[in-house]
């Protein structure tokens, strides 16, 4: 099985691309060595006018890496990204992450050996995603990893602050958000800033 994730936009032509209208106008930004409040900003972006630095492009899903490979007999093990790992595995087990039986009928493994890749005409007539100007995927592994976002489909992405995006993803990936390091690094120097 091989899943193709869509490019999408980096942060500096993340306002400036085709139907960046759809795009969120807000931020959230970390706020280091600050006790006595929340430690997340959130603000407006102008973005002719915000510095855009120490942001990135958030996206639902890791894309870092533009192929994955996978194989059902080895239970998915080299599948290790955050969304689509157990989008598989709940789709042809027919059981949720929790466990409890999915309201859908499961989806037989053949279909993503033989079918996920493939264009198909029920999906070609279908239309397009993010509205008149998005795009239309013919294949099922491009209308869903199109309906996570693109260049074509801005519209599920928002300015993040670098830290606060890296942590989203090491907790997806079921990994601690930080090191024990890190934790004792901020805690001192917010003690040593509020003092």
């Amino acid at each position: 099985m091989l899943i193709i994730a869509i490019a999408y936009p980096a942060i500096g032509v993340l306002f400036g691309g085709r139907n960046a209208a759809q795009i969120l106008r807000e931020f959230f930004r970390l706020i280091p060595g600050y006790c006595t409040g929340p430690p997340i900003q959130t603000g407006n972006i102008n973005p002719r006018k915000t510095d855009l630095t120490g942001f990135q492009t958030e996206h639902p899903i890791d894309v870092s890496v533009l192929s994955l490979e996978s194989n059902f007999h080895q239970s998915l093990t080299n599948l290790q990204r955050q969304v689509m790992k157990g989008f598989v595995q709940a789709s042809f087990s027919g059981l949720l992450p929790s466990g409890q039986a999915a309201n859908l009928a499961a989806i037989p493994r053949h279909f993503y050996t033989n079918q996920w890749d493939v264009p198909n005409s029920t999906l070609a007539a279908r239309p397009t995603v993010g509205g008149p100007s998005g795009a239309q995927p013919v294949s099922p592994n491009d209308r869903v990893m199109e309906g996570f976002g693109s260049n074509n489909w801005p519209g599920p992405f928002m300015a993040v602050d670098t830290q606060i995006n890296g942590a989203k993803g090491r907790i997806m990936n079921l990994r601690p958000p930080t090191g024990l390091n890190t934790i004792t690094t901020l805690a001192n120097t917010a003690v040593r800033e509020d003092s």
